[in-house]
């Protein structure tokens, strides 16, 4: 075992104990980009969305409604979904506040064909490792005056209560990050709704409130796991996350998923840590910086000796106090619960600070099988494909392969199969793993090359792929 300690300005101390790893686990499916479906997001300033699409001449249809920006509006769109404004929230590129008549263009994406058409990556970069998204539901929102594109104004926001595709309270919200070129990942911001038609968007279920008004449930503790890296770092309570406070003495280790970490970073004397949330239950990003150089892992709050018995107890009283007020909660929700899952729209509500395009999506969880697929050109079979993007419905994915090792494809799902080079739109229908020839990991595609070129139109892609 290696130890070391380092004394950080700020009074921060860090000590790494780098042990012995042990076995390390499969990743998750992973969704690498390709040049088929690239993503390009400017400053919010400017243009807000020019993302490269497959087809040039193909665009997820926009819906469009206008208000008056002095008084908002709630605009209510065929398919359900509504977006809430409020009076004097829009203002031009120079930050001046909007007046008169405003459009609002709503494009809703319902499954991952529009994903492919509209150029989106489903592809989520965390802690340097991508993981495939499974979208609940997803829009871009934009609005313009006389052709010029407008903004929220700062600190402004709005509501979108956006018509879902699945059931279940595990989903998250994501914005796309024109910094980043990535999504961004929003903690808290989603809400779950099914509201009875005709009714306001206040009309909801009572939340459960916790009876010592916590606003965010302490993990439970967990001893640390043998063989894995250790992180001590001691962090004043001002710092500390909501949820961490009641603990004392937490400890934090670098979990399997995290390929970042190393044992010489212990011997960097750095400027700054700061732990965040994750997307992943439990776990966290302890972030360490100094000068330009950052580092991130992610970890989990582990406790050791006495601190492990003592942090249970702590848990264990909160868990007493929430479950006698859960009850009572239950009692009085049970009936509306009920009532709710006849209501005919599923809705997932958030608030947005800046248009764009927002994705109510958790990470990709379905068993899989490795493919290095030879997807080949129907039309001559000497032609082989080097990308392309495999669409699965079921699941609402799309995973991009850019030709180099294997993709991770689900076994238990049907998927499409969508290539391109300069001329021709490839396409296989519904296939799946257990219609495929193996040989090794390799297996061939046949892809029928489209007879136009490219498609002209967004419903001569629906046709093409009977959808």
């Amino acid at each position: 075992m290696i130890s070391s300690k380092n004394l950080f300005r700020y009074s921060l101390l860090m000590v790494l104990a780098a042990c012995q790893n042990g076995p390390q686990s499969e990743e998750p499916s992973i969704s690498q980009k390709t040049g088929i479906a690239k993503d390009s997001v400017p400053e919010q300033k400017e243009l807000a969305l020019i993302i490269e699409k497959p087809f040039p001449n193909v665009a997820v249809p926009a819906k469009r409604q206008a208000f008056k920006a002095e008084t908002g509006a709630t605009l209510k769109f065929e398919s359900g979904t509504r977006i809430i404004i409020p009076a004097n929230a829009i203002q031009d590129s120079n930050g001046q506040l909007i007046q008169g008549e405003v459009e609002i263009r709503l494009r809703e994406y319902k499954d991952p064909i529009d994903y492919f058409i509209a150029g989106i990556n489903m592809a989520y970069d965390s802690a340097g490792t991508q993981y495939s998204l499974e979208s609940a539901g997803m829009c871009e929102v934009r609005a313009f005056q006389n052709g010029k594109e407008l903004f929220l104004t700062e600190g402004g926001s709005m509501t979108i209560e956006l018509v879902s595709t699945a059931e279940g309270n595990n989903y998250n919200l994501y914005v796309y990050d024109t910094v980043s070129q990535d999504w961004t990942y929003l903690k808290d911001k989603l809400v779950l709704i099914k509201p009875d038609l005709g009714t306001s968007s206040l009309n909801k279920p009572e939340p459960f409130n916790n009876p010592d008004n916590r606003p965010i449930e302490p993990p439970k503790p967990k001893k640390p796991t043998p063989g894995n890296d250790i992180i001590e770092v001691v962090i004043p309570e001002s710092q500390l996350l909501e949820e961490l406070k009641v603990f004392k003495n937490a400890k934090f280790e670098v979990v399997d998923l995290d390929t970042a970490y190393k044992p010489e970073y212990a011997q960097v004397e750095w400027d700054w840590v700061q732990l965040i949330n994750s997307p992943f239950d439990g776990k966290y990003f302890l972030k360490f910086s100094r000068f330009k150089e950052e580092r991130s892992f992610l970890v989990r709050p582990v406790f050791t000796g006495e601190d492990f018995n003592e942090a249970m107890q702590v848990y264990e009283d909160i868990q007493a106090q929430k479950e006698k007020a859960r009850q009572e909660w239950r009692r009085k929700q049970e009936r509306a619960a009920k009532i709710a899952e006849k209501r005919s729209k599923l809705m997932r509500s958030f608030r947005i600070q800046n248009f764009g395009v927002y994705n109510c999506d958790r990470i990709l969880n379905a068993p899989f099988i490795r493919v290095e697929p030879i997807m080949i050109n129907a039309a001559n079979s000497g032609d082989t494909l080097e990308s392309g993007s495999f669409v699965m419905m079921q699941s609402n994915s799309m995973i991009n392969y850019n030709g180099f090792g294997p993709v991770p494809l689900p076994k238990d799902q049907p998927f499409f199969v969508f290539s391109l080079d300069e001329n021709h739109f490839y396409y296989l229908k519904s296939t799946g793993v257990k219609e495929l020839k193996f040989q090794g990991a390799k297996a061939d595609m046949i892809l029928k090359q489209y007879s136009g070129g490219f498609p002209e139109s967004y419903a001569e892609v629906r046709q093409l792929l009977e959808i």
